[in-house]
């Protein structure tokens, strides 16, 4: 597989994730990856936790989210996830601890291989979600 990038922009309300699943489902079986309900999992959590929580300061109503194939690996990328000061804030909490709530940045956590911050060009303060696994294709799996 070669070098592939997709990106959608959504608005930021929880009806429109429907679109961002179908979207994401449509891109990782055009990719033949494996997993792919696992990385639509991770990648729906990430967003519906922008739409729950993202500082209205940096909200334009829009969640962009962009996915790069690289041979042997996905990127997937949340701009404008949350504010620098937020960051320390967000933590996996294990799946025993039963009660409501909470448990989106764990199954991240668990799905993808790496789970980052970077800052966003030109929006001090600002950071995007960055997301990466390793893949195999279908055919490999």
């Amino acid at each position: 597989m070669t070098s592939r990038s997709f990106s959608v922009s959504i608005p930021a309300e929880k009806r429109s994730l429907k679109c961002l699943r179908a979207f994401l489902r449509a891109v990782l079986d055009d990719v033949g990856c494996d997993k792919a309900e696992d990385l639509v999992l991770a990648v729906d959590e990430a967003c519906s936790n922008v739409i729950k929580y993202r500082c209205r300061t940096i909200d334009d109503g829009q969640i962009c989210v962009t996915a790069e194939f690289e041979p042997a690996a996905l990127r997937v990328r949340v701009g404008r996830f949350c504010m620098t000061q937020d960051v320390g804030r967000i933590k996996p909490r294990e799946l025993d601890d039963v009660r409501p709530g909470g448990l989106g940045t764990s199954f991240i956590s668990r799905i993808m291989d790496r789970v980052e911050f970077e800052e966003e060009p030109g929006q001090p303060g600002c950071v995007a979600l960055v997301l990466e696994r390793a893949l195999r294709t279908a055919s490999e799996a």
